[in-house]
């Protein structure tokens, strides 16, 4: 008899405490601002805002000088300098 009872409570406390770990984790998870804004960003693509380049299938570049006095080149993929436009 000490047995069943004893099964019949381990039972009851296996039980309460799945079903606790159930409702501990049916909560939704809540995503940062920040997590939201950079899925955004990069759902978004990339678009350039500059008057010397229009979108294509080409590259369009630009000369950057670094405050260290290096300088390299930016190149825009999917653009192309517009007409006039060194």
């Amino acid at each position: 008899m000490r047995i069943k009872i004893f099964g019949f409570i381990a039972f009851v406390a296996i039980a309460v405490a799945a079903g606790f770990n159930y409702q501990q984790n049916k909560q939704e998870a809540e995503l940062p601002d920040l997590t939201i804004a950079n899925i955004e960003a990069l759902a978004s693509g990339e678009s350039v805002d500059r008057e010397d380049c229009e979108t294509a299938s080409d590259l369009c570049s630009m000369i950057v000088i670094y405050p260290d006095g290096d300088y390299g080149e930016d190149i825009l993929l999917g653009h192309t300098k517009k007409p006039g436009w060194i």
